[in-house]
């Protein structure tokens, strides 16, 4: 099939598309409002949607038949400018082949300069970076991956892509688990599968950003470092989106250098697609999309590229806008179900009062740094440190563009944290941290350099050994710390062993409470059939079983009073079993005569 008819057939699939889902959704809109309910009520875990009532209802109708109506006006839009967007898109896909031609080529060459160790290098950081992480892959499911699972990514895609009542949705992400799901199964280690594919891709796209902007020993260290980071590990081996949002962070800066020096627009289409496809994972895309969007401003302000002012501005602001507009495509049904509120305003950032603010930034850059370099020695520690200044100081001597992306971190990010007033967990942060091993490793490896070129003894294969020495020592000191189990990211070790004891001694009047992380209790539930009409208040039951996770350190009566149990309706907790990591009381309720 040649391109002009690839893009009429594709003109002609998006009309009959946009037909179809209008007319569906005018006729769901038409649904009563008892039906819609008893369906969402099937995917509660208590069999009683609370968020879904009459006016809510009502709101989604009024969405559904909008939105229904703007898609048949696209569809009468693509039909009467089919000749226009035909031209248009078979250029767009002539542009894509160009691009897909250029950057072959140019990574065949490279490929073929390139010394046969150095290469053998990056494959064997890869393969270790694999191995480093499948010793983490199936451990106890975690409590925010067991929620994403339980409340998103198990129900089907209409509800998990719609339902955005807490931040724990990673709207990318849970699609991807969610085809996982389908294909493999609920187990823990499928569920993983893309945090842990997109921490493996990690490793070189790092190599590819730090080749593109620094050198190759700079590249090369920078992916060993992320291939043995204990934190980096650790979110390749978390169900969530964070090391996606490392992915798309690094690919958008690297596309964006090759956008600012050559015109294409596939370029600018894929720019905007991979931070869309940020948006959609995680709103905090806006951190990582803004510094790229300031370092390109800076860079065409300066004159610092290869094509000619004027297309550069065009380019740029060709892909914010094409960012803008398929981000919001892509929340609308976020939007239809449950507003826009939940997605910008919800308790993850409600603004801080100036003073607390403030007074909060210390602790929080500290918690940052300790993550960062969590079973790491101080001296190591120093020596980042000291590339990273180094990085900075000889920015021009060391990097291939004028503009450092550091400036652009602090140009976009003080601002829009002062005006959100928010101090982020430090996971939010994650995406900079391959960027810090790329600056702090382009640092070293100057220093290294300047030090080879007066001594003239040492040779490149000493340094690479060296980096993959150090790689694979702190790799394998994540494994025996065993740090990635004790983090605090919601653990609950002993929740599957908990159940399984439980499962021979529920009776049906028993219930079961536990903490805040209480989601792997239901997920482990779940996966060995017990019913989870247990883990319910204790309101009517006979008996009750407390599961007192120890990591983190949980507390008897805080668990007791979350759920409203009253001590003298029941007898005095009794300790049943201790666990590792956790312990588990039972008390029987007392019969007033």
């Amino acid at each position: 099939m040649t391109l002009g008819r690839f893009a009429k057939a594709f003109i002609w699939g998006g009309v009959v598309l946009f037909i179809i889902l209008g007319a569906a959704f005018w006729v769901i809109s038409y649904l009563p409002f008892t039906m819609v309910k008893a369906k969402i009520d099937t995917f509660a875990s208590d069999q009683a949607a609370e968020p879904l009532n009459e006016f809510l209802f009502r709101k989604i109708v009024f969405k559904l038949r909008c939105v229904g109506t703007v898609l048949a006006g696209a569809a009468g839009v693509f039909y009467f400018t089919r000749r226009l967007l035909q031209q248009y898109l078979d250029r767009v896909f002539r542009s894509f082949g160009s691009l897909f031609k250029i950057l072959s080529l140019q990574t065949g060459r490279a490929l073929k300069k390139e010394d046969k160790i150095h290469l053998s290098m990056v494959f064997f950081i890869l393969l270790f970076a694999v191995a480093v992480r499948i010793c983490f892959l199936f451990q106890p499911i975690r409590n925010d991956e067991a929620y994403t699972f339980i409340k998103y990514a198990s129900k089907p895609l209409y509800v998990g892509l719609s339902c955005y009542t807490a931040p724990n949705n990673h709207l990318f992400h849970t699609f991807l688990v969610h085809l996982c799901y389908l294909v493999l199964g609920g187990s823990a280690w499928v569920i993983r599968l893309p945090a842990f594919l997109a921490g493996i891709a990690l490793v070189p796209i790092t190599y590819l950003a730090g080749r593109l902007f620094y050198n190759k020993y700079a590249a090369l260290m920078a992916a060993a470092l992320v291939a043995a980071n204990s934190t980096l590990i650790e979110y390749s081996t978390n169900a969530r989106g964070y090391t996606l949002i490392c992915c798309f962070f690094l690919l958008i800066w690297a596309l964006a250098k090759f956008l600012l020096q050559e015109r294409n627009l596939a370029g600018v289409i894929l720019w905007a697609i991979l931070s869309s496809l940020g948006f959609y994972t995680i709103p905090i895309m806006l951190y990582p999309f803004g510094m790229v969007m300031i370092w390109m401003l800076l860079l065409i302000l300066f004159h610092d590229a290869g094509q000619p002012r004027g297309r550069r501005w065009k380019d740029f602001f060709a892909a914010v806008v094409l960012t803008v507009v398929m981000t919001f495509i892509l929340y609308v049904p976020v939007f239809i179900a449950v507003g826009l509120r939940p997605v910008i305003a919800n308790a993850d950032v409600a603004p801080l009062s100036w003073d607390r603010f403030i007074e909060r930034i210390p602790s929080a850059l500290s918690a940052l740094w300790h993550q960062w370099n969590r079973d790491i020695p101080r001296a190591v520690e120093f020596l980042f440190i000291i590339g990273f200044v180094t990085s900075l100081i000889l920015h021009k001597r060391s990097a291939a563009h004028r503009i450092p992306i550091v400036l652009a971190v602090v140009i976009w990010c003080v601002p829009v944290l002062m005006v959100q007033r928010v101090i982020p967990f430090e996971r939010v942060w994650l995406f900079l941290l391959p960027l810090f091993f790329i600056l702090a490793s382009s640092g070293l490896s100057y220093i290294y350099c300047l030090i080879n070129s007066q001594i003239g003894k040492a040779r490149p294969i000493f340094f690479t050994t060296l980096i993959v020495v150090v790689s694979g020592w702190m790799g394998i000191n994540a494994i025996r710390s065993q740090s990635v189990y004790y983090s605090e990211e919601g653990a609950f070790r002993d929740a599957e062993d908990i159940v399984l004891f439980l499962k021979e001694r529920l009776e049906p009047q028993d219930s079961v409470v536990a903490g805040f992380n209480a989601a792997p209790l239901e997920y482990y539930f779940m996966a060995h059939e017990v019913p989870v009409q247990y883990l319910a208040d204790a309101d009517e039951s006979i008996r009750v079983w407390t599961a007192v996770n120890g990591a983190p350190a949980e507390r008897l009566n805080d668990i007791l009073a979350l759920h409203g149990v009253s001590r003298t309706d029941f007898t005095k907790p009794r300790l049943i079993k201790k666990f590792d990591f956790a312990e588990l009381y039972q008390m029987d309720r007392i019969y007033k005569h």
